[in-house]
């Protein structure tokens, strides 16, 4: 095919020693570049057993083999959760993996984490029915199971373990005494230039403030910081007073989410403790199936090559070079996976702005 002039540029392999990323929009022959890069290296002297190349998919991994022709069809073309079987199943032993272990998916794996969920909260509900019912008022979802089973998805995906949850510090936010301190100085600052409807429109800034300040706990000081609004237009602009109306507006807005992280604390440990009983459920499930779902197979290959260096050291040695397809739909999991596999400046990868 003809290609463009920053096409060419993509898949020249004189460029091969520095670690690459193509940025495209979608449907602008990304792939099609990807696996000209890979021909061209081969073409290179390259051994095409040395060259990784992943893909999200696997019917896009079998586009490429078929792209590669049928000269390539023993090359390291697959999935993330291809390469991460065949990782764990010639490592098995190390892995901690039974290695005839199954892949567990679609409505099977729906049907487990429906059970653990549903055993989970069950439990939960026969010793702190009050607590769980606060939650789920809390999260004002419908979908309660859907809405947890979504967070740990995407805990696993980010390569955070359930255990590790309740060791994550809660943002730091404002005060209501940083509140009380920038009231008092706005009280104390000379409103200069300011006629007399901006001076009593100070005033009401100041109550609306002071009720916020002198609320007696977290939910009466959303209620109050409900009530406080600031029409910059009513405000003398180009004075100190104005500067620090606009700083305590955003600092009120800041302090809310303080509030609402210190109001919803006990939902936030019940929450954890939802998932810590859900994770041991599900885990326990796919044990007794010999299975592994694709979350695991991300998880314990990461495992494997984090705790084995010789193991990680030999992968590293058995590719020249990496190639990846759709680099903006990794995961953080994933990326740690990727920073483990590939060697210093052999990564090639092709994705979109995003």
């Amino acid at each position: 095919m003809n290609f463009t002039r920053d096409q060419l540029d993509a898949i020249d392999i004189g460029k091969r020693n520095l670690d690459t990323c193509v940025v495209a929009g979608p449907g602008s022959g990304k792939t099609t570049v990807l696996v000209e890069y890979f021909r061209r290296l081969v073409e290179a002297g390259v051994d095409p057993l040395r060259i990784l190349a992943i893909t999200f998919t696997e019917k896009a991994a079998g586009n490429m083999r078929k792209k590669l022709a049928v000269e390539f069809r023993d090359a390291w073309v697959s999935t993330v959760h291809g390469f991460c079987a065949r990782l764990l199943r010639e490592n098995a032993v190390f892995a901690g993996v039974d290695p005839e272990f199954r892949i567990v998916e679609g409505n099977e794996a729906w049907r487990m984490q429906q059970e653990s969920i549903a055993a989970a909260i069950d439990a939960l509900f026969q010793e702190h029915a009050g607590l769980l019912r606060a939650l789920i008022r809390g999260l004002a979802s419908f979908e309660f199971e859907e809405a947890v089973l979504s967070a740990y998805d995407a805990m696993r995906g980010a390569g955070v373990r359930v255990e590790d949850l309740a060791g994550y510090p809660v943002p730091q936010g404002v005060s209501t005494g940083e509140i009380a301190a920038m009231t008092n100085a706005l009280r104390d600052e000379p409103a200069a230039n300011w006629n007399e409807a901006q001076g009593r429109y100070k005033e009401s800034i100041l109550e609306d403030a002071a009720r916020i300040v002198t609320a007696p706990g977290p939910l009466d000081i959303l209620r109050a910081i409900e009530g406080f609004s600031v029409d910059l237009r009513k405000c003398k602009r180009g004075t100190a007073a104005y500067d620090l109306v606009v700083e305590l507006r955003d600092r009120i807005e800041e302090l809310k989410h303080s509030l609402i992280t210190e109001f919803y604390a006990p939902q936030r440990e019940l929450l954890i403790d939802i998932l810590r009983r859900f994770d041991r459920q599900y885990r326990e499930r796919k044990r007794q199936a010999g299975a592994l779902d694709f979350a695991d197979l991300e998880e314990f290959a990461v495992r494997l090559l984090v705790a084995h260096a010789d193991t990680r050291a030999r992968l590293q040695g058995q590719f020249d070079h990496i190639l990846m397809d759709e680099f903006q739909d990794t995961n953080g999991q994933q990326a740690h996976l990727l920073e483990l596999v590939r060697p210093p400046d052999r990564f090639y990868a092709v994705g979109d702005i995003n």
